[in-house]
């Protein structure tokens, strides 16, 4: 099975949503109330085999009851026990990629059920397979619902590894009302009668896990067994669990036991299961994260009509870098619309050398090392010396644009849907004229100098003469002094021999002050002295421990418009 369209209304935080999902591997990136588990919650609580789900009044958008919730999952690759005209083999719509979801089915249209959950002020869910020549729809049971194999892996995993109802063990094991009557044994004859009385297949299905386990990199001493567990012994079937020798696999570690629990459901999904994973990082190293995702992407690649699903969240590099881009949607949230945009492949060179780009609201981005550090050190000025929040409270990354490439950057960021500013020198200004011009127009707030220089230049021509000093001296320690004042002195049509290192002294020489800030900055530029972020960053503290005393050039006002952007009202 998989999910082509879900359509969500007045659900918590989401007032509108439709979602056409691309792929069997869809991993949802944004940031923190960007309301993507609100969307796994929307699927689960449409598919999952429960014959009620509590509602309360807070479920609602805003809390307003007096619009219903409405949540529409579209599912294909249905079984064929759900295709029966005395099933809802008479509600079958079509889907195509190309055209979208259809009334009826046509041509080569993929056979879909639509499955709806409707819940008004009495709170009461219904669930109804509907379409628009049925809009009232046909109930459909939990019973039914299960055949769809959907399961989620949250941050409690341990009931999967128990055959409890709706585990992933359940799914894997057909004689489950064997369950019962082993338990019924078990509280006669204790363990031993358990161990002695397990079926064959519950064994079968407790070596696929095992197995499933290894392949996932998971170390174990002991083969996996069926056994009764005493902590579950009072909830049904649930007490018959996973076993690592004589031991619960629920008392390893977290990580091993997410691990164990994904190996189950991944092997539902290898036979047509639709997995939710919310955080797949969770408790996991990175070597382990790329491994599972290695995994998932496998196991899911089959074209066949079994092939399962899996959808999931995520805030983390790692897996960004790992995934294809095409696997990987932004969800954006703004006045109760929720919008799911495609990376896609054209996509690809940033998500995999800016990660960090995706996983953020705002993104700044820097046309270089140096701006990179100077903002870095803006950061923690505002945060330190004038206790303003910092740039993560508002969701702001700080990325290197790389170069000539940076506007390029911008306007692919911007494409899916994040606020976005490029801070770039104007040294080049008139050959960018028509990125800028179009970057505006695509909502980019582009930020540079005045005069055609770059950072190095407006730093040493707009600074306090005291703070220029330090300017020179910070090079000398970063570089050596024979490169920097040769470098500077050639500027001045000089030699460090004939006119020495003081550039106080250079000024009773005749050299006028606005010449010699010139010299420095274009020495900088060239010389790249402070072409690393933490140079950059050095440079930046200079830059900052000066703002309060500079006059309105044009220095403090570009600072100042960073500063608009970052923090906006709160400016």
């Amino acid at each position: 099975m998989q999910i082509r369209h879900i359509k969500i209304s007045n659900f918590r935080g989401i007032h509108h949503m439709e979602w056409a999902i691309p792929s069997s591997v869809v991993c949802m990136l944004g940031p923190g109330n960007s309301t993507k588990s609100t969307i796994l919650d929307a699927i689960e609580h449409t598919l999952a085999p429960r014959w009620y789900v509590p509602f309360e009044d807070c479920d609602f958008y805003l809390g307003d009851t007096s619009n219903p919730i409405e949540i529409i999952v579209t599912v294909g690759q249905v079984p064929s026990k759900l295709l029966s005209d005395e099933k809802f083999g008479l509600y079958l719509r079509g889907w195509s990629e190309a055209a979208g979801l259809r009334d009826e089915p046509q041509g080569n249209d993929e056979p879909v059920l639509s499955i709806r959950l409707y819940v008004d002020e009495s709170l009461e869910p219904q669930w109804t397979v509907i379409n628009e020549r049925a809009p009232d729809g046909r109930r459909i049971s939990s019973t039914d619902r299960e055949l769809l194999g959907l399961t989620r892996l949250g941050s409690y995993v341990d009931r999967h590894l128990s055959w409890s109802k709706g585990s992933s063990l359940s799914h894997l094991t057909s004689a489950k009302s064997n369950a019962s009557s082993i338990l019924a044994e078990a509280n006669r004859m204790a363990q031993k009668a358990v161990r002695t009385g397990i079926t064959t297949e519950f064994k079968e299905v407790a070596k696929q896990a095992q197995d499933m386990a290894n392949s996932l990199a998971v170390q174990h001493k002991s083969e996996f067994v069926p056994a009764l567990d005493p902590k579950g012994i009072d909830i049904g079937s649930g007490a018959i669990s996973i076993y690592e020798g004589n031991v619960p696999v629920r008392l390893g570690g977290l990580g091993d036991r997410r691990l164990v629990a994904l190996g189950l459901q991944l092997l539902c999904v290898s036979k047509g299961a639709i997995l939710l994973i919310d955080e797949v990082e969770y408790a996991l190293e990175p070597y382990r994260i790329r491994h599972l995702l290695q995994k998932l992407q496998q196991l899911t690649g089959d074209s066949s009509s079994s092939a399962g699903q899996v959808i999931m969240t995520s805030h983390n590099h790692t897996v960004v870098v790992e995934l294809a881009s095409e696997k990987l949607c932004v969800v954006r949230s703004k006045d109760g619309t929720t919008t799911v945009i495609p990376v896609g492949k054209a996509l690809q060179s940033i998500v995999r050398s800016v990660p960090e780009s995706v996983l953020s609201r705002k993104i700044l981005v820097c046309e270089g090392k140096t701006e990179y550090g100077l903002c870095r050190s803006l950061d923690n000025f505002w945060a330190t010396e004038e206790h303003k929040r910092p740039f993560a409270f508002f969701s702001v990354t700080i990325v290197e644009g790389g170069g000539h490439s940076a506007p390029q950057r911008a306007r692919e960021l911007v494409s899916l849907g994040y606020d976005v500013c490029l801070f770039i020198d104007s040294d080049k200004i008139d050959e960018l004229q028509t990125d800028i011009q179009t970057l505006s127009q695509n909502g980019v707030e582009v930020i540079y100098w005045e005069g055609k220089v770059a950072i190095e230049e407006r730093i040493a021509l707009d600074l306090p003469w005291e703070a220029v000093r330090q300017i020179v001296d910070l090079a000398v320690k970063l570089k050596d002094e024979q490169s920097v004042f040769d470098t500077i002195c050639t500027k001045l049509k000089s030699n460090r021999n004939s006119i020495g290192t003081d550039i106080d002294e250079w000024k009773k020489q005749g050299y006028s002050e606005n010449t010699i800030r010139k010299a420095i900055g274009e020495s900088a530029k060239e010389g790249k002295w402070f072409k690393r972020v933490d140079y950059g960053e050095q440079l930046g503290k200079i830059v900052t421990s000066q703002l309060n005393k500079m006059p309105e050039n044009d220095l403090k006002k570009k600072i100042q418009a960073l500063s608009k952007w970052v923090y906006g009202k709160h400016s």
